[in-house]
């Protein structure tokens, strides 16, 4: 118990304990929301084995036809973990070095001209193109993240129902 209270602090450290102060669409509610699911699968799943070799009765999701429940238990902690402790260096892909325009532009400090204005200008918009490129590649993976978060939050959900279920427990 003392680990789950620990992560909601991390979360509630993040929201300036003010869940009020940001919209039900922000990264950080969807956050919450996920960990909270599954802490509380976690709770309610007392034998994890138990879903070994079990498949959905109903599909939520393409995915849960073909996969084994206990994956998506074990899948769904770690991806919690992650979120929360982050990852060791070993588990995130290097990124390849990116180029604008077939290009990289280093400054040349060897030269006694480099306050060309041509050379200023190219570097300006070459600045400016890297700048937009971020923002919307952040934009973009912080849509995928929201995505994925909900259709984990939802996994864990029928996770804690599908156990619930097979055990005859409330449902």
């Amino acid at each position: 118990m003392l680990f789950n209270f620990t992560q909601q602090n991390c979360l509630r450290r993040i929201a300036r304990n003010d869940d009020t102060e940001f919209s039900h669409q922000s990264i950080l509610n969807v956050m919450e929301k996920f960990v909270k699911t599954v802490n509380k699968m976690d709770e309610t799943i007392l034998v994890p084995c138990r879903l070994m070799d079990q498949k959905s009765l109903h599909s939520v999701h393409e995915f849960f036809d073909s996969t084994d429940l206990f994956e998506i238990y074990n899948m769904l902690n770690g991806v919690k973990d992650g979120l929360l402790w982050g990852q060791s260096q070993d588990s995130v892909p290097a990124k390849p070095i990116e180029t604008t325009k077939g290009h990289t532009r280093r400054p040349s400090f060897g030269s006694s001209n480099e306050n060309d204005s041509g050379i200023e200008e190219s570097a300006l918009e070459d600045g400016k193109e890297n700048v937009e490129r971020i923002a919307h590649d952040f934009r973009r993976h912080l849509h995928g993240l929201t995505n994925s978060l909900r259709q984990m939050t939802e996994a864990a959900q029928y996770l804690t129902w599908r156990y619930q279920y097979d055990i005859g427990g409330p449902v």
